[in-house]
């Protein structure tokens, strides 16, 4: 087959690539002449030419500080606690005697504002509720103060203490401090629960309502609740309203909500100490694989 002639240029296609590669030769030589004309202004410019770098201070609120003139008192943190806002001036602490009323004070929660502060108080039938000051507890008896490890409360217009460890922890405030260091704690071993299979740590612990008892800023104890129902706890050996102090004898201010979650499911056996009616119990939670 013959293709001659079918691919041919047009008569003035010579003409129109000269005039293109003469455009572009232009613009080379433009751009080459501006370059040489700036690297020569660079070299036989003064030196007044190029501004030279001028240092300024920085305002007020962000100058830098260097470590020497950072100056910090130690003391205060002997003398003064940063947890507490300053605005709140404690009170004295009335002398109430203590009351025979059958009140457990499960967790004690404070505030900046003293007519925000509450505490949760286990009435009489077993349940757990938060009250504010002003509050009725039982009838006759209501809410007058919250403290930071008790509660005053009004009974028939007489003012009583609740202490939040029960009467034993009451006896301990007025008594001698050497003699309570010297008294042993009283500690009951019960009996390892079991639980079926199926039932895991993370079960139980989906079942609890842990909250927060805290101290001056550092958490003492977990106050366990129930969730919904109490049947879970109950087989695992735990009361409403007992205070998880250890967990894998590892105390509970070392650990977060996160970290107890952890170590509750760490182990088939988990090893708890609990806080009830001023007495300590350790336990043993066995979960069985299934």
């Amino acid at each position: 087959m013959d293709f001659q002639g079918r691919f041919s240029l047009p008569d003035n296609a010579g003409r129109l690539l000269d005039g293109v590669r003469t455009v572009l030769q232009f613009v080379l030589v433009v751009m080459i002449a501006m370059l040489v004309a700036r690297i020569g202004w660079l070299l036989i410019a003064p030196s007044d030419a190029v501004s030279s770098l001028t240092l300024r201070p920085l305002p007020a609120p962000i100058q830098q500080v260097t470590r020497s003139n950072v100056r910090g008192d130690l003391s205060l943190l002997m003398t003064t606690n940063p947890f507490v806002s300053s605005g709140r001036v404690p009170s004295a602490v009335p002398d109430a005697p203590e009351t025979t009323l059958n009140l457990k004070l499960a967790a004690i929660f404070m505030s900046t504002d003293p007519a925000a502060d509450s505490a949760t108080i286990v009435t009489p039938d077993n349940r757990s509720q938060r009250f504010q000051p002003g509050d009725e507890i039982i009838p006759g008896t209501e809410l007058v103060r919250v403290l930071s490890d008790r509660v005053i409360i009004s009974r028939n217009g007489t003012d009583e203490t609740l202490m939040r460890g029960g009467r034993e922890a009451g006896l301990s405030v007025i008594g001698d401090a050497a003699e309570v260091a010297e008294a042993p704690s009283t500690t009951v071993a019960s009996r390892t629960p079991l639980f079926e299979p199926g039932v895991s740590a993370r079960t139980l612990l989906a079942s609890l309502n842990p909250a927060a008892d805290m101290s001056n800023g550092v958490v003492e104890a977990f106050v366990l609740q129930p969730r919904s129902g109490p049947d879970l706890m109950q087989q695992a050996g735990l009361q409403p309203g007992d205070r998880l102090i250890r967990i894998n004898q590892k105390p509970v201010r070392d650990l977060d909500t996160a970290a107890l979650a952890a170590e509750l499911s760490s182990a088939q056996t988990v090893s708890v100490t609990v806080l009830r009616g001023g007495e300590t119990q350790d336990l043993d939670i066995r979960f069985e694989e299934g």
